[in-house]
C-alpha cells in the first residue's frame, strides 16, 4: 500500500512540475510573439493527466483510510 501511495503522491508532484513548466512556455512563446497553439495543446494534456494523478491519489488515499478503518 504504501508503494502505492509514493509512486501516487510522485506523479501528482511530477505532473505539477510539467504543467508548471509548460506554462512558462506558453507564456514566453506569447511574448515573444509566437504562435502558442501547439504548446496549448500540449499544456491541455498535461493538465488532463495531473487531473488523472489527482484522481488516482485520491483513491490510493481512500483505499488505505479504509484499510485503516478495517484493521482497527
Amino acid at each position: 500500500m504504501e508503494r502505492r501511495l509514493v509512486e501516487a503522491l510522485r506523479h501528482v508532484r511530477d505532473g505539477e512540475i510539467h504543467v508548471r513548466r509548460q506554462r512558462r512556455i506558453v507564456e514566453a512563446l506569447r511574448e515573444d510573439g509566437h504562435n502558442t497553439a501547439t504548446a496549448l495543446e500540449i499544456l491541455g494534456a498535461f493538465e488532463w493527466s495531473l487531473t488523472l494523478h489527482r484522481s488516482h491519489l485520491a483513491q490510493v488515499l481512500a483505499n488505505r483510510h479504509t484499510a485503516l478503518v478495517r484493521s482497527g
